[in-house]
């Protein structure tokens, strides 16, 4: 069987678990491999979500997908935590961080309570896995997670401000994913493993007896606070879940009925302080809710003025412009009349022109035929005149010669 791995200090994933009972040295994680990390351990909680839905099998630690979600969520709370140490000088781990939020509350305390019954465990982070394993069997990892999340001073003390546990926007997803692990059923023995140095890689069966897959009934989230398991036999079960473990010296004097009163009345009162403390979480919740939902409508209303705001602006600039496009056609319809009323012009100062024209053309006609005939009677006159300048020549001959005749006689 496969021993599971966890990121390095890089943020790789390839080196075996070698976990030495103590707290690590502090490390940090980026944003890129918190998200990888994130979402390794949501493909873990979906296949055995698929596994569980598929065969109805209780699962076990011979599943692999249990054993890498386990030291995944491990180093998630390991990352980004400050270096805090006890009187004796040893590092505190997350199971430190646990007590500190759930020790004293009342109602889902019962987990923190199981686990410092059990001497096997020896050191903090043995019993930081103890009480994870706790918290899958009896199916209150979302809650206490979330119940722890929301202890935000203490968390704050805990954890460096860039870790996931701080940012409600970051690990809600996860809240919400482990959630999806209260409808399965988990097969954990509650001893028997060293869990001081490393994550249970197998599962123990119980030799020579019949193994049997049916678990105790149990129910999920807050409501399964009044419940506290007591080790009882192996070949009974893992866990036999009970309201509080009863003394058996005290229980050998006590008679069938008290003994049973007893139990019933221990019951009736965790039950009562469970629904309490289930109340004051959800009135805390609610406050939170409401104190965003405040937020939220504030957001909106100042969104509301400034979108009332932006549409009045775009209805004036719409208003001007439509007023500047209204303006603007109609000077261009009066250009456009003026450019008719010259075209119009125009083409009649053409037509004018070449009027004009073909009659200037038909005066150099006739003037040109007025100087043919003017040249013509200029010639007649030139002829005449020639003819009359012989008559008058002859003329004035035969007056000399009538005046030689006359002097003659």
């Amino acid at each position: 069987m496969s021993i599971p791995v966890v990121p390095g200090a890089t943020g790789s994933v390839g080196s075996p678990q070698r976990n030495v009972g103590v707290a690590q040295s502090p490390r940090t994680l980026t944003q890129p491999q918190e998200m990888k990390i994130m979402q390794d351990i949501l493909d873990c909680i979906n296949e055995m979500k698929s596994e569980f839905e598929e065969s109805k099998i209780p699962i076990d630690d011979d599943n692999q997908q249990l054993q890498r979600f386990c030291a995944k969520l491990e180093y998630l709370f390991q990352s980004n935590m400050k270096e805090k140490k006890n009187l004796l000088g040893r590092k505190k781990d997350y199971w430190d961080y646990f007590c500190n939020c759930l020790g004293k509350t009342k109602g889902i305390s019962d987990g923190i309570r199981f686990v410092k019954s059990v001497s096997e465990y020896k050191t903090s982070l043995g019993k930081g896995r103890a009480f994870l394993r706790f918290c899958l069997v009896h199916n209150r990892m979302a809650d206490s997670l979330q119940a722890c999340i929301i202890n935000g001073k203490t968390t704050s003390e805990w954890f460096y401000p860039e870790s996931i546990w701080l940012h409600q926007d970051r690990n809600s997803v996860l809240i919400s994913a482990l959630y999806d692990l209260s409808g399965l059923q988990f097969d954990l023995a509650s001893s028997g493993y060293d869990l001081d140095n490393a994550w249970p890689s197998f599962a123990k069966k119980n030799l020579g007896s019949h193994h049997t897959w049916n678990m105790p009934s149990r129910t999920s989230s807050m409501s399964s606070l009044i419940s506290i398991p007591g080790q009882q036999d192996a070949s009974l079960h893992r866990f036999n879940l009970s309201t509080t473990p009863v003394d058996m010296d005290d229980a050998s004097h006590m008679s069938p009925g008290s003994h049973i009163s007893e139990r019933m009345h221990s019951c009736l009162t965790e039950n009562t302080e469970a629904h309490n403390q289930e109340l004051e979480v959800l009135e805390q919740q609610l406050n939170e809710v409401k104190d965003k939902n405040q937020q939220i409508t504030k957001e909106h209303e100042d969104l509301k003025q400034r979108y009332d705001r932006l549409v009045l602006d775009q209805e004036s600039k719409q208003t001007e412009w439509e007023m500047k496009y209204t303006l603007k056609t109609d000077e261009v319809d009066k250009l456009n009349k003026q450019i008719t009323s010259l075209d119009h012009q125009l083409q009649k100062q053409r037509e004018a022109h070449s009027k004009q024209e073909s009659e200037n053309i038909k005066m150099q006609f006739e003037v040109s035929s007025l100087q043919q005939n003017a040249a013509s009677v200029k010639d007649q006159n030139d002829a005449m005149e020639g003819e009359m300048s012989g008559v008058k020549r002859q003329t004035d001959k035969t007056r000399r010669e009538k005046s030689r005749f006359i002097e003659q006689d």
